[in-house]
């Protein structure tokens, strides 16, 4: 099973890389496509410009001298006016000249020896010359600013149909250009976008790179491991020398020519324990009663020993009066593969999420992160190769670090509330995460791209995900009492377990999926049938007085 799943990362590993270096060209080409549609792009919006400018500077011009002739028609107008006015006047003094000296020429006839009506006949007649003199002038400079007038209203005309006739160019252009900047706009977006894509495909390749190299180590390790483990196997096919069943019948010893002895379930044959302490192969088994196992070697010793021995404790990991181990709760522990080393997680609420790893032969600490989030640590995983801790916070956040260089790897944005539940797939290219948001997400571990989100009928906080064996499918518990498993190709529902009693915390299943067991926060452990749902028994601590 090792070596297989082995083998499928590194397959998964190796398409991936295959498909990271065959985006890139693809990538580049489309880039390079789009660059030069915007180079040309740009160089017709410039175009455009200048037809606009030249356009403009042709409608400034035709309106300035339209303004110009305009008010040139205005003062010739106003001076043919004046002119006009003047000429009135002028005839109006002279037809008065004329109408005082006809009645001084009557009155002349009628005396006509009144030397003094003689001398105002003279003066009127003097008067009226001058006036008609007057009259006539005036008259005839009317016609210099009348033909002024006309000219310059023809000239306003002309320059007023000018204007009219630049201004549809000028609006023809404005709108080309307008065309041209929106299309440059669009395509700087889309290069944009693409020159994004291409960093991002040129960034994946090592990226790739290295998951392939893991995967490899991987394989070679799992190689290694499966080695070792045929050796033994060989190694482990000596003689038995002795048997025996226990007095109920219900369990079953075998010891040979090798230096501990082994119990089995008597009635399905499955291993329960393996017993080390001889020196020489063990030769003799008895049952001394129903707990009870002597047994006998040519190491000269006969030791007797318990067939359910009482845990004991190995070693404790700091204390509530030592914050320099672990800060505040332990949140989250794990075991990496071999079991050689367990993750730590713990943190100050709002002020800070730590991560430890401690080596479990000695408790040594072996890595510390004080600082991996910005608020407690709820959940923390080990990678399937041991090489990489993926762990969940009240910062919303999901984040890798890797083991060797204490570094941080990813940060996986999308969460809304605190994360409350990690699980990385066995090939260690996808992690699973439950939320207080009411979801579960799945993410690209090497670019912390999000794959999916679950949600289909999740309403109250999803508290734990485990991905079931090899699988793509995950199985989580929720607030609402309820035990789910989706499908996580589409995101489905594939079977609902609802018989817990209160709100539930913790989930775990078996790889073949065919055992549930889910903790709630009245202290029960319900215990499923994987395959149908259904309830099998549940485990309750009594209360003692």
């Amino acid at each position: 099973q090792l070596l297989s799943s082995a083998n499928a990362r590194l397959n998964t590993a190796k398409r991936l890389f295959d498909e990271a270096e065959k985006d890139v060209p693809k990538k580049t080409e489309a880039e390079k496509k789009l660059a030069d549609s915007l180079a040309a792009a740009n160089k017709e919006v410039n175009e455009k410009q200048a037809a606009v400018d030249k356009a403009m500077t042709e409608k400034i011009a035709a309106e300035k001298a339209a303004i110009e002739a305009s008010t040139a028609a205005k003062t010739a107008l106003a001076d043919k006016e004046q002119a006009e006015l003047l000429a009135q006047n002028a005839a109006a003094e002279m037809q008065s000249a004329q109408g005082k000296m006809n009645q001084l020429q009557q009155a002349l006839a009628g005396n006509p020896n009144n030397e003094q009506l003689k001398q105002l006949v003279a003066t009127a007649q003097q008067d009226l010359s001058t006036c008609q003199q007057k009259s006539q002038q005036l008259a005839s400079a009317v016609k210099a600013p009348t033909q002024k007038a006309q000219d310059m209203a023809t000239a306003a005309n002309t320059a007023a149909k000018k204007v009219n006739e630049v201004q549809k160019p000028f609006n023809d252009a404005v709108g080309e250009l307008k065309t041209a900047k929106a299309k440059q706009n669009l395509l700087s977006q889309q290069q944009a976008l693409a020159a994004k894509e291409l960093k991002e495909a040129q960034e994946l390749v090592p990226v790739r790179k290295q998951a392939l190299a893991r995967a490899e180590t991987a394989k070679a390790d799992a190689e290694k491991s499966v080695a070792t483990a045929n050796e033994a196997l060989q190694a482990s096919e000596k003689p038995l020398r002795a048997i025996a069943f226990s007095p109920d019948g219900s369990l079953l010893a075998t010891a040979g020519e090798f230096l501990s002895f082994h119990t089995w379930d008597g009635q399905t044959g499955e291993a329960i324990a393996a017993f080390a302490g001889h020196s020489g192969p063990v030769g003799q088994l008895a049952f001394l009663d129903a707990g009870t196992i002597v047994s006998a070697s040519p190491d000269q010793s006969c030791r007797v020993w318990e067939v359910n021995p009482s845990w004991m404790l190995e070693r404790t990991i700091g204390s509530k009066d030592d914050p320099n181990t672990i800060i505040h709760r332990a949140t989250a522990v794990d075991f990496n593969r071999d079991s050689t080393q367990l993750v730590v997680a713990s943190g100050v609420p709002s002020r800070s999420g730590e991560l430890h790893v401690f080596n479990v032969a000695d408790g040594s600490r072996v890595l510390y992160l004080p600082q991996a989030h910005d608020d407690v640590i709820y959940a923390a995983r080990f990678s399937p190769d041991g090489s990489r801790i993926a762990s969940g916070s009240a910062d919303k956040y999901l984040r890798t670090f890797d083991v060797a260089s204490s570094k941080q790897l990813r940060r996986f944005e999308g969460h809304t509330g605190y994360v409350l539940g990690v699980s990385w797939k066995s090939d260690g290219e996808t992690i699973a995460t439950s939320s207080t948001d009411n979801t579960i997400k799945l993410w690209e571990a090497e670019t912390g791209d999000q794959r999916r989100t679950i949600n289909q009928q999740l309403s109250k906080h999803v508290t734990a995900v485990e991905f079931i064996g090899d699988s793509d499918n995950v199985i989580s518990s929720s607030g609402d009492k309820r035990v789910r498993i989706h499908n996580g190709n589409n995101g489905g529902l594939a079977r609902n377990f609802s018989d817990a009693v209160a709100w539930l915390h913790c989930v775990d299943v078996t790889p073949d999926s065919k055992i549930v067991a889910a903790g709630d926060a009245s202290g029960v452990v319900t215990i499923f049938n994987g395959t149908n749902g259904q309830k099998l028994q549940t485990l309750e601590i009594l209360a003692t007085q």
